[in-house]
Parts: structure tokens; C-alpha cells; sequence
């Protein structure tokens, strides 16, 4: 019952997604977090290019080109207090939204999620 569908006046019902095109097991969960590789690492950098860039900056300083506009400020991914959270603290802020920030739970999968965090805790802490 929580999550039906809402639309503004004369809007029209969004169609479901085509095949392939959003990952339809974006809300499934993982009986456990994948392992950080490598490989891993370099698919969370390219999320992280596409999906947090426009907010966090390239560099994830907090300097994205939209950062501007936005009513908070989005949060330097290099700060000691972003660094000393858990990687578990970290997919809750993703999953669920922080704040300000969107929750990607319905546009990554839980994997996703997870190579995310750990590309985001792979960034040096504040120098």
C-alpha cells in the first residue's frame, strides 16, 4: 500500500520500464555484501560518474555543477566524518536517501549499491 502510484493533475500513468532498460531487481536484497575487487571498484566509479557526479563533483568534493542550485549542500565524500562511517551506514544513505539526497534504491541494484559505497569509501580522507 506504500508505494502506489501518485501523479500530479493531467499528468499521465508512468508505463513500466521496457526490459533492460532499469534494473527490475533494484529492490531485491542481498543475504550478504559482495566482496570488493578491483573490478568492483572500477564499476563503482563509473556509477559514481553517471549517478553522483552532477551533486558530489567528479572528485566527490561536493562541488557537482547542480551543487548551486541545491538547497543543501551536497556532502564532500572526502570528509573524516563521511570516511569513518561503516560501509553498512554508507548503502543505508544509499538506498534510502539522506537528507537531501534521493534514495537509488528503485534505480540501482542492491550490487550496485554496494560497489558504490565501496568506490566511495576508497577515496582518500580529507588532506
Amino acid at each position: 500500500m506504500q508505494e502506489q502510484p501518485s501523479y500530479q493533475p493531467q499528468e499521465a500513468p508512468r508505463l513500466h520500464s521496457p526490459a533492460a532498460s532499469v534494473p527490475r531487481e533494484s529492490r531485491a536484497i542481498m543475504p550478504a555484501p559482495p566482496s570488493v575487487t578491483p573490478r568492483g571498484l572500477d564499476r563503482g566509479a563509473r556509477l559514481f560518474a553517471v549517478n553522483c557526479t552532477h551533486c558530489h563533483g567528479p572528485g566527490g568534493d561536493g562541488d557537482g555543477p547542480v551543487a548551486g542550485y541545491l538547497k543543501e549542500q551536497p556532502a564532500n565524500l572526502h570528509a573524516a566524518r563521511i570516511q569513518r562511517k561503516s560501509p553498512a551506514e554508507l548503502y543505508d544513505a544509499v538506498t534510502n536517501g539522506k537528507d537531501a539526497m534521493p534514495p537509488f534504491r528503485g534505480e540501482l541494484s542492491a550490487e550496485e549499491r554496494w560497489m558504490l559505497v565501496y568506490f566511495v569509501k576508497s577515496m582518500t580522507p580529507d588532506r
